[in-house]
């Protein structure tokens, strides 16, 4: 694999932004998505939007128990093109705030994170939450053997 386009995009819900995530699959090979809003017994949704391509997400709420814990407005998740499938690594993340995915490419392995930051209010929770996701990434990036 030599060459891709790729895309971010904040969806706030995917489901009333489906036509504009359908418009970008006509165009990128991967498409970065924070705010998806799903449940995670929704998240097969995704790989159905557009017939060329699959994903992998991560939901912002745990349903355990049947109760909602977390909130429903983040979660993210990557699309890209199945004819890419056989270059992608999917990277673990247990931060809902982030995904990953290793393409295997002519130049090495190069990584890509996706990534929903917390708003800044101005309060201290959030910015130890900002501080956490950045050291989550960080970690994550150390711990993989991308080269790009």
């Amino acid at each position: 694999m030599a060459q891709f386009n790729l895309v971010t995009y904040n969806c706030r819900s995917v489901k009333s932004s489906d036509n504009e995530v359908r418009q970008l699959c006509d165009k990128y090979d991967i498409i970065m998505l924070q705010e998806h809003w799903l449940l995670s017994h929704d998240l097969g949704y995704l790989s159905m939007l557009h017939p060329e391509f699959l994903s992998v997400a991560k939901s912002a709420v745990n349903v355990t128990d049947n109760v909602l814990i977390g909130s429903p407005y983040r979660g993210t998740a990557i699309l890209y093109r199945k004819a890419m499938a056989r270059n992608m690594v999917i990277v673990d993340s247990t931060d809902p705030r982030v995904r990953a995915v290793k393409i295997m490419t002519n130049c090495g392995p190069v990584l890509l994170v996706c990534v929903y930051l917390p708003v800044d209010v101005g309060d201290t929770e959030c910015l130890e939450s900002y501080i956490a996701t950045c050291a989550y990434v960080t970690v994550l990036c150390a711990e993989c053997d991308a080269t790009q």
